[in-house]
This record gives C-alpha cells, structure tokens and sequence, in this order.
C-alpha cells in the first residue's frame, strides 16, 4: 500500500547573509532517493560559482537512499 500523504519530493531555496557572508538554504522535502537526486544536483551546481555557503537543510527529508547520500557527496 502507498502512502498517499508522502510529500512530493522538492527544494526551496532561502538567501540570507550571515556576518557579511552570503549564505544560500536549500531545504529539502520528501524522499531524496535515486529518481529525485538529480534534482538536487540541478538546485545545487549553479550555486557553487556565486560564491558564499550553501547549506543543504535535509530536516524534512523522510527517506534517503544511498544514491541520495551520494547526491551529497561534492
């Protein structure tokens, strides 16, 4: 039986500056699994280049498989 409330998997992504420092949010919810890294990496990539942190908030990811905690591995 599927879980019909699961959330859909996606990001939002918060801009803040923290003591002068630029610092980007990508907060995470659903399942962070093979099908939906991808997405994460999509997200992820161009923020790299403009500098400052990236933190990627996973509190409300519910399910992590092991391509997902690769996804993380930069």
């Amino acid at each position: 039986m599927t879980n019909t409330s699961e959330v859909p998997f996606h990001c939002a992504v918060e801009n803040s500056t923290e003591d002068g420092v630029k610092v980007t949010t990508v907060r995470c919810y659903g399942r962070l699994i093979n099908q939906t890294a991808g997405e994460v990496k999509d997200i992820v990539k161009p923020l790299i280049p403009q500098g400052g942190k990236i933190v990627i908030d996973l509190a409300d990811v519910t399910f992590l498989d092991s391509l997902g905690l690769g996804t993380l591995w930069v």
